[in-house]
């Protein structure tokens, strides 16, 4: 079975069927504990943890897949087990494993595309019929947040494949910055098994911006030259965004010249490893610097276009970190209040349309869950 995340199909033995994004949901959830009995309010829990449904919906959304999965009864099938619910059987799917060496190099493959920020390159290699089965569940919800799929992103996940996005999430959502801070640190401090690189994400992308919005950047930077220390090389994948972070709070110090500093190094930096989410964020930074020197319209054209960057790289999330920048430091570059109120229009069209402050709630449990 091969599952495509762009427009909620699934195709068996080379014939495509189109789904509901619920029936899609529920099928891509049985197909990963394939072998598992659920109970109805197991499957409520998984599969929609943000609404209300009832016992009907699920018993109608397997009604409906099974409809679906008819002709493909010799390969897979959704059992009903007496008294316990549940269980998604598959019967002839191949066993043979997926060659070992073209799987490490197709999970190389993806780390070298969503480190060089090329998003649509990295969802048509998620959605290939031929590598489909070397990707794991993690793997294919990365697809969710290029897209800016929250929704979906909370609905198929569990608490044991991120750490660092439901605070990530909820860093964004939570409007009470001491509380949001105070809930990353309590987790870097209890969450022994956190793994590494969401850490780092959290201590040194995460913390800065919140203790920026709080008025106490030499924490944020305090962060950021940590992480600096840590990384050394210019080649790690987290460099150049440290140099961006720390230009940001350069800038939000007061300290311009330092920051123009930081901006002729960066240049440099992304000419070598031209990583698209981060030339994206320099480009923003290049409008924060022209609209602090006066250039006011020349800001707004080059902070226009970095969100169009992202937009083209397909790395849509990352519209967060950005809006996020603007909110810091555009009042403190003496934007005209016209394009302040013009980029938080269309902050909040973004948000909108990812249905961010609905999910505020789930989000919260999500980022409270492990402490």
């Amino acid at each position: 079975m091969r599952f495509s995340d762009s427009d909620y199909t699934v195709t068996i033995g080379g014939e495509t069927i189109a789904l509901r994004r619920k029936e899609y949901n529920l099928l891509v959830y049985l197909h990963a504990h394939a072998g598992r009995t659920f109970s109805r309010d197991a499957l409520l829990d998984a599969v929609w943890p943000m609404e209300a449904p009832t016992d009907r919906t699920v018993d109608d959304h397997i009604y409906r897949l099974r409809q679906k999965l008819k002709s493909f009864s010799d390969t897979v099938e959704i059992r009903t087990v007496k008294g316990l619910g549940y269980c998604l059987e598959l019967k002839d799917e191949s066993t043979d494993p997926f060659p070992e060496e073209l799987s490490r190099q197709t999970d190389q493959l993806f780390s070298t595309y969503y480190k060089f920020g090329q998003g649509k390159a990295l969802k048509e290699l998620l959605n290939s019929r031929e590598l489909g089965s070397a990707f794991t569940r993690q793997h294919r919800l990365v697809n969710f947040l290029l897209n800016s799929d929250f929704t979906a992103l909370l609905e198929q996940s569990d608490h044991n494949d991120f750490t660092f996005l439901p605070l990530f999430l909820y860093s964004h959502v939570e409007e009470n910055t001491e509380a949001a801070i105070e809930l990353i640190e309590r987790t870097l401090e209890r969450k022994a098994d956190i793994k590494e690189v969401e850490a780092m994400d959290l201590k040194f992308f995460t913390l800065p911006p919140l203790y920026m919005k709080a008025g106490k950047p030499d924490h944020s930077i305090a962060f950021v030259e940590e992480g600096l220390m840590m990384v050394e090389s210019e080649d790690h994948g987290f460099y150049p965004a440290l140099r961006i972070m720390k230009a940001a709070v350069l800038f939000y110090k007061g300290d311009p010249a330092l920051f123009t500093e930081e901006l002729t190094g960066i240049r440099g930096v992304l000419e070598a490893h031209p990583y698209l989410r981060e030339k994206a964020a320099l480009t923003l930074l290049e409008g924060i610097g022209a609209t602090h020197a006066g250039r006011k319209e020349e800001g707004k054209s080059w902070i226009n276009e970095a969100l169009e960057m992202i937009r083209r790289s397909g790395h849509t999330y990352y519209n967060l970190f950005l809006f996020q920048l603007i909110d810091l430091l555009l009042p403190k570059a003496g934007a005209a209040p016209g394009t302040i109120r013009y980029f938080r229009k269309k902050k909040d069209e973004y948000y909108a349309s990812t249905r961010l402050i609905e999910l505020k709630k789930t989000i919260k449990k999500r980022a409270a869950f492990f402490l």
